[in-house]
């Protein structure tokens, strides 16, 4: 009896999440062009994308926004950090175990990446910054106005963004590993 009344409510737990997110509701975008800029439910649906979109996160290369948060934590993290563990993890962010895992989960915050960009921008708009060095490859703005946000500590990877309002110049960045 206690089996089939833990059945009933995960299979209706799991009808509302479905029901509630059925709908083409943004979840995540890319912070880079690529073919493949945002993703939804059925990305979330599938482990191993869903792997890569957080590995991504970690490294400021994505950004999850806050219904896709909301999808994760509805849908229950604690099994979806289980199949993550089951694939490796997190490596990037160094979460490989179901603790750490839904740890990463529960402290994502949306946007992240994407506040961290405009307020760089705002912070070097408001310095007043002109540089007339180089064109960026990208965009017609000085090259050394570019601002680079690393990953880890010493950074080895990251993102390189426009500081100019409304450019949407950005790419990753890394440093060869010395041989």
């Amino acid at each position: 009896m206690i089996l089939q009344s833990l059945r009933f409510k995960r299979t209706h737990r799991l009808k509302a999440v479905v029901f509630r997110f059925n709908k083409k509701e943004l979840l995540g975008f890319r912070n880079y062009r690529s073919d493949k800029m945002y993703f939804y439910k059925e990305d979330f649906d599938d482990i191993k994308n869903l792997q890569g979109f957080l590995s991504e996160v970690s490294t400021g290369e994505s950004d999850i926004t806050k219904e896709g948060k909301s999808y994760l934590l509805e849908l229950g993290h604690e099994q979806t950090a289980l199949n993550l563990e089951a694939l490796g993890g997190i490596v990037e962010d160094g979460a490989t175990t179901q603790e750490q895992i839904q740890l990463f989960i529960h402290n994502l915050e949306p946007l992240y990446t994407r506040k961290f960009i405009e307020s760089a921008r705002a912070e070097q708009m408001a310095k007043g910054l002109q540089n007339t060095s180089d064109k960026c490859d990208v965009c017609p703005h000085p090259k050394d106005d570019h601002i680079l946000l690393g990953i880890r500590n010493p950074p080895q990877k990251g993102i390189m963004f426009c500081p100019v309002e409304g450019c949407e110049c950005s790419s990753t960045w890394s440093i060869a590993e010395e041989k």
